[in-house]
């Protein structure tokens, strides 16, 4: 509540300030009226009429027809010399002076007459206008009547009141930017007065308020009432000035809250006659701080409970905070970490590399993220990760906050990753040797066997009888499906053993090779192929991407129904990263069902007597698209046809 409390003391500053000026004003507006009505000087009487030199006020005499005829040194000084006025008709400094003879003055009689003359302006001989005022006595002569002319220059009343309104706008605007009421409490009377400031910070309508005392304890919140007249009547028992916060609910019935100060007025006979205070509406404070407070405790529980080590240190090193994970892998307890510094958790050999770090800190405000190791309170050395920035405290200190990351568990999954890693790599290896050991190994008995069969079927296909023959049949084909296993498993081994020679491969080229490959069983199946792009030109393995195309193509030919005619359309599009080439089918399409299985080897969909195959073709394409740092995903429905969309990139980056 620092700020708020600042806020409203500086409010409260500003209103005695402005109340101080407004008193000042008043009391010389006051002192200006008193010795305005308060001369020594008498009336003047017929006797010493003509005697105005010594006159407290500007004073001059003239005719009956206005022409200056005596002017005392006052009224020379505010209007123009002796010698410029004298015989002039006074009309020329005064104007719209109206001075025709008063009724009921005779010539024969001693009697005066004051008409005093307001709004005026006086104009001097340097043309310069002066507010002013006159008042003009009338003194009967023998022959005639004189006129007494006293002015009174109001310059610096006009000026005192213009200051005195502009310090009540100030102090009406001060109050309503601020959401400060101003209220004055008749104790002996009972009488409360508002300000306007107040009706609308209270949202009532002040023909309803009853300006008592209860008319103000009826809006306070039930639950902060009784705390709040305890208040109110400890200020007025002599206790501590009223001073206090409470919630209010507003003629709206919205919830307010309030802090009110007031100063208790004792009257001359020591008595308790009034209380005047202000009433500050700090709700959007309250509800600012609750946010804020909100927030700190949540960063102190994030603060406590993160999973990574937070320390606060002084600029020179010594532990300011630490949380309980910091505390955790250093040994120590928050009591012994402050009188510490993080000098003493690094080992010697770091001070270089500290010295560098906290050179980016001056400069920068920011160090790390860097590795070192710290000493743990029972000796040993452990690695961490540090990265920090400076952040200044509210007292304006700055301070270093650090997160510290405990490698330990890090570096010891990492080593055991590694080790995996070198193992799994080892057995990869032998499983690829043995792949292809035994794929090639077992090529020759199956030629063989194969061989054997084909003499026994050669030789004794006469001699044996039908089932015998039929059991040798099977064995062919057998031998036969088995050959494509091994032939097509070999492939598969293969893919990374050979690895990538990349060269400018132009795709138009490669599928013309392709179909040519495939030329037998286009014209079997009297398939249609249709590029409706030209394709680009990639940086790619041309033997490896062969492969692709060969397989997509040849299972799009395969997988059709008996009388349907393969329809295939290559298509490409090209973004700024990559190509993408897609290859539709009209085929029989993929069950959902297998969607995830596709890619994986020996993953069979249909048995061997509607649709030959090993399972192999479609795990070769992922294998070798993905060398190529690049991608393949499929669209397929039950009997609507198949597309894969490969993606390649146009800059490939290997390892």
């Amino acid at each position: 509540m620092r700020a708020e409390e600042q806020n409203v003391r500086q409010l409260e500053r500003t209103v005695a300030h402005y109340q101080a000026r407004i008193a000042d004003l008043e009391t010389k507006l006051n002192e200006y009226e008193s010795k305005r009505s308060s001369t020594k000087e008498g009336p003047i009487t017929a006797q010493k009429s003509y005697q105005i030199e010594y006159a407290f006020y500007p004073r001059a005499v003239i005719s009956v027809t206005g022409e200056i005829l005596q002017a005392n040194k006052r009224f020379q000084s505010l209007i123009g010399s002796i010698n410029q006025i004298i015989g002039k008709p006074i009309d020329l400094f005064i104007p719209n002076l109206s001075y025709q003879r008063p009724k009921g003055l005779g010539q024969e009689s001693d009697s005066v007459k004051f008409h005093k003359h307001t709004g005026l302006t006086a104009r001097t001989i340097d043309n310069v206008h002066l507010p002013i005022e006159a008042g003009l006595t009338f003194i009967s002569t023998k022959t005639d009547y004189d006129i007494v002319v006293t002015v009174l220059n109001i310059s610096n009343r006009i000026e005192i009141e213009k200051s005195l309104r502009q310090t009540i706008e100030r102090l009406d605007l001060s109050l309503s930017l601020g959401n400060i009421g101003v209220w004055d409490w008749d104790v002996t009377n009972n009488v409360l007065l508002w300000d306007d400031s107040m009706y609308d910070l209270y949202g009532i309508d002040k023909a309803k308020f009853s300006q008592a005392f209860d008319a103000w304890t009826v809006t306070i919140h039930p639950d902060d009432k009784e705390a709040a007249e305890a208040a109110v009547q400890t200020a007025l028992d002599g206790g501590p000035a009223f001073n206090h916060e409470f919630r209010i609910i507003t003629g709206s019935g919205n919830v307010k809250h309030i802090h009110a100060r007031a100063n208790v007025v004792i009257d001359k006979a020591s008595k308790t006659s009034r209380m005047v205070g202000v009433n500050h509406d700090i709700t959007k404070e309250k509800v600012a701080y609750s946010r804020l407070l909100y927030s700190e405790r949540q960063l102190e529980a994030f603060f406590d409970l993160a999973p990574i080590g937070l320390a606060r240190n002084h600029m020179d090193g010594k532990f300011i905070d630490t949380n309980s994970e910091f505390e955790r892998f250093t040994g120590y307890t928050t009591d012994e970490l402050n009188e510490l510094s993080y000098w003493d958790l690094t080992p010697i050999e770091y001070e270089e590399q500290e010295t560098i770090q906290l050179q980016s800190l001056d400069k920068t405000g920011k160090y790390g993220p860097y590795k070192k190791e710290y000493i743990h309170k029972s000796g040993h050395r452990y690695p961490v990760l540090l990265h920090g920035q400076i952040i200044q405290s509210l007292d304006g200190e700055d301070n270093i906050w650090s997160t510290v990351l405990d490698l330990t568990e890090i570096d010891n999954t990492n080593k055991k990753l590694s080790r995996s890693l070198e193992q799994l790599t080892q057995t990869n290896d032998e499983l690829k040797r043995f792949a292809y050991v035994a794929s090639h190994d077992l090529q020759e008995p199956l030629r063989v066997i194969t061989s054997y069969l084909q003499l026994l079927m050669m030789n004794s296909k006469d001699a044996l009888d039908d089932q015998s023959n039929e059991y040798i049949t099977r064995a062919q084909e057998a031998s036969t499906r088995m050959r494509s296993l091994i032939v097509d498993l070999l492939s598969f081994s293969r893919v990374d053993d050979k690895g990538l020679v990349l060269s400018n491969v132009d795709l138009n080229q490669l599928l013309s090779s392709v179909v040519e490959d495939l030329s037998i069983v286009i014209q079997q199946t009297k398939a249609e192929l249709h590029i409706t792009e030209e394709l680009p030109i990639i940086q790619a393995d041309a033997g490896q991407l062969q492969s692709v195309f060969l397989n997509i193509l040849s299972n799009a030919m395969k997988f059709q129904s008996a009388d349907n005619k393969p329809i295939i359309t290559v298509s490409h599009t090209e973004s700024k990263s990559g190509h993408e080439i897609s290859i539709s089918d009209n085929g029989i399409g993929i069950d959902e069902k297998y969607h995830d299985r596709i890619f994986d080897i020996f993953q069979r969909l249909h048995t061997r007597d509607e649709y030959s195959g090993t399972g192999i073709g479609l795990s070769i394409v992922k294998k070798v698209i993905n060398m190529h740092g690049g991608s393949i995903r499929f669209v397929s429905e039950l009997n609507q046809g198949t597309t894969f969309i490969i993606t390649l990139p146009k800059n490939p980056a290997f390892d």
